[in-house]
């Protein structure tokens, strides 16, 4: 089993996403409001596990939080 690590130094909120391409649309919909109505004073984790997750769609993802 892979080992997940913080990307950040300080992570108060670890946030786990779980979907397949059938829900990438509502994923990018919920990254973006996390994005939107978070907390600047916290700082976040996202984790998606996937197993099929196209391409493109993990691209989109990745534009969202970039």
């Amino acid at each position: 089993m892979k080992k997940i690590f913080p990307v950040l130094e300080k992570v108060n909120n670890a946030i786990v996403l779980a979907f397949n391409d059938g829900f990438a649309k509502y994923a990018a919909v919920l990254i973006q409001s996390m994005l939107k109505y978070s907390s600047e004073s916290h700082y976040y984790d996202i984790i998606i596990l996937n197993t099929c997750i196209s391409e493109e769609n993990k691209a989109g993802l990745s534009s969202i939080v970039e």
